[in-house]
């Protein structure tokens, strides 16, 4: 018994010992996301930022606060919301959208959003995912 709690022990300690010093950041108090190392972090008017970048990419979280916007969305201004948020992310990276599909939370729906660009700071096909949620749009970038 002692040798099988031994060895459980050592692999634990093995694996932990392999593992990168992943930075866990939340996002508000609705949600978390791991990035490889601690991420620079900006909050503006509501909208906290999250970034960092190493030499296998570009990651980006963040939080935006839209109670100031309304108190609620109609299926139709949502719709226009995530119009918005996609329209935004491809004119300030100078991107191209390859592709737009809808995905599902919890019975929430989000949009997930694969684009192009010539920005030279930014890899050339990028990926974002929104999600609408208690006045907050939550958004991921890779």
């Amino acid at each position: 018994m002692t040798k099988k709690i031994f060895a459980i022990l050592v692999l634990f300690i093995a694996l932990c010992s392999f593992r990168k010093g992943f930075f866990h950041q939340k996002l508000g108090d609705i949600a978390a996301i791991d990035f490889p190392d601690k991420p620079q972090t900006t909050d503006t008017l509501g909208q906290h930022v999250h970034h960092y970048r190493d030499s296998s990419g570009f990651y980006l979280a963040g939080l935006s606060d839209l109670t100031n916007n309304g108190a609620g969305f109609s299926h139709n201004e949502l719709d226009s919301l995530y119009s918005g948020f996609i329209g935004g992310t491809l004119n300030t990276s100078k991107g191209e959208l390859v592709s737009k599909k809808p995905y599902h939370i919890d019975g929430l729906q989000g949009y997930e959003i694969k684009y192009i660009t010539n920005n030279p700071k930014l890899s050339n096909l990028r990926f974002k995912r929104m999600l609408f949620l208690n006045n907050k749009m939550l958004y991921v970038d890779f």
